[in-house]
């Protein structure tokens, strides 16, 4: 339990617009507005 409270990258990771990760979500995102 104190490993998931010493991994707080995880929520910062969707919640920031990074380049990275922010390609992945907008792909999912856009999958949801096509269905």
């Amino acid at each position: 339990m104190k490993s998931r409270r010493d991994t707080p990258p995880p929520p910062q990771t969707y919640r920031l617009p990074q380049p990275g990760p922010a390609k992945p979500v907008r792909h999912r995102f856009t999958d949801f507005a096509l269905i």
